[in-house]
């Protein structure tokens, strides 16, 4: 249930003091995007989380990121996705305490006509499930390898994040958002409701599109695109 919002950097000093140090670990950890194969580029929402939503997650979730490589990453002809994560805020230390797994995958996105925009697919790589434990509050990167996927950084492109804890936890981490829309950076984000993607409008209240990332290197095989239509994707998740 959604019940309420906030800013990140609008916890308690000690949390803001972390959640700034984190911030600059978190972006320190990927170079910047390079044109040259075998060299690392920055894929999915690189934006600073800015908000979160209390109880957006509550022991067990998948969240995808759908969005353009080519407006990050500037590797021709393909980009190889090997790491994906998402930002996420820790406030108190009932959530630090709270087990968490986290599972990555990537695929790629299809049209949705009834939205006017593109949606995620069925997932082509996934990983392995990774226990995630961090060292306190604050904001903290998490992120799990996953096999090469050379993809075609022109077309749109699909990061999914599994997230599962107990359903007993005090509190949970919270997902973090961006500041809302970017001229220079397409991207939807989705969540997934009981099997069907749900679209996170922030026209529609989303206080931005959600902080999920990744990283590649250049290749020089990108797969083909998929064809299957929106209607036939959805009927995987029912």
């Amino acid at each position: 249930m959604l019940v309420a919002r906030g800013r990140v950097g609008s916890q308690r000093p000690l949390a803001r003091w972390l959640a700034g140090i984190l911030l600059l670990v978190v972006f320190s950890l990927f170079s910047p995007p390079a044109g040259a194969a075998g060299e690392t580029c920055l894929l999915g929402n690189q934006r600073a989380p800015s908000s979160y939503i209390f109880w957006f997650y509550t022991g067990e979730a998948r969240y995808a990121l759908v969005y353009y490589p080519s407006d990050l990453c500037s590797c021709e002809p393909g980009v190889e996705v090997t790491a994906v994560g998402i930002a996420l805020l820790y406030a108190d230390a009932n959530a630090v305490d709270c087990p968490l797994t986290l599972r990555v995958a990537v695929g790629p996105a299809v049209w949705d006509a009834e939205n006017g925009l593109w949606a995620p697919g069925a997932p082509a790589v996934n990983s392995v499930a990774v226990p995630i434990t961090v060292g306190g509050v604050g904001l903290h990167e998490i992120s799990a390898p996953v096999a090469g996927h050379c993809i075609d950084p022109s077309r749109p492109h699909a990061l999914f994040v599994t997230l599962d804890s107990p359903a007993d936890c005090y509190a949970y981490p919270m997902p973090t958002f961006d500041s809302g829309a970017s001229a220079t950076f397409r991207s939807w984000a989705w969540s997934d409701w009981d099997d069907r993607w749900m679209l996170l409008d922030p026209a529609g209240g989303a206080p931005g599109v959600l902080t999920i990332r990744g990283a590649g290197d250049c290749c020089d095989t990108p797969v083909a695109g998929q064809a299957t239509s929106w209607g036939a994707l959805k009927s995987l998740y029912r």
